[in-house]
């Protein structure tokens, strides 16, 4: 049995064990090596995109699961975020306020998008950590969460037209939302081309804005 150290911590403790015999003066011998985890941490970090708008003031809801991975209990369990100041505990606890190994506390927080975040991406890194011993651990996980998006693709068909003066070029532009919300005001032009004219039928459902759902030609 081996007794846990402060300074083992937080781990893992890797120690080697040797064998040996001898026969006839000539000595046989073997190791096996093996690690402990002692005191560890991990956070995953996750959000909804899809319940996330670019509107100022609308907020991003982020979701942080923190568990305990070593074989020693942690308290002190906290979690800050780089952009999120007003992270809570949400459940998981069995009421001790102590991480056992194993066991996971789910933790919450709404980052309200600021004019400055447009058009994205929110990037941000969460933070957990937890004392055992006296020796604190921490984890950390990054999220990038897209926020206004819009993406043009230019074609043309050179079969169709010769270097001719006075000869069209035929253009064709598909816009498409990448982002995760609605788009307005949507407007395509071209240096050389004008004007540039929306063919009917992207607009799906007749509502002027460019969903995620829909590709404008």
């Amino acid at each position: 049995a081996r007794t846990v150290l402060v300074g083992d911590l937080p781990g893992p403790l890797v120690n080697t064990a040797t064998a040996s015999g001898t026969s006839g003066g000539v000595t046989a011998l073997d190791t096996d090596s093996v690690s402990v985890m002692l005191a560890g941490i991990q956070v995953v970090k996750s959000t909804n995109p899809s319940t996330t708008t670019s509107k100022v003031g609308s907020i991003i809801p982020y979701q942080y699961t923190v568990t305990g991975t070593g074989g020693a209990s942690l308290s002190t369990v906290t979690v800050t975020d780089t952009k999120c100041s007003s992270v809570v505990f949400v459940s998981g606890d069995d009421g001790d306020s102590i991480l056992e190994s194993g066991e996971s506390w789910v933790y919450s927080c709404g980052y309200t998008v600021l004019a400055g975040d447009l058009p994205g991406p929110v990037v941000n890194t969460a933070t957990a950590s937890g004392t055992a011993g006296g020796v604190m651990v921490t984890d950390t996980d990054s999220i990038s969460v897209d926020l206004a998006g819009i993406n043009v693709v230019k074609s043309t068909n050179p079969a169709v037209f010769t270097a001719t003066v006075g000869d069209l070029i035929p253009y064709v532009y598909s816009v498409t939302n990448t982002g995760n919300v609605v788009l307005s005001t949507v407007t395509v032009s071209d240096d050389k081309c004008a004007p540039v004219a929306f063919v009917i039928g992207g607009d799906t459902n007749s509502n002027s804005m460019l969903d995620l759902t829909e590709t404008w030609t």
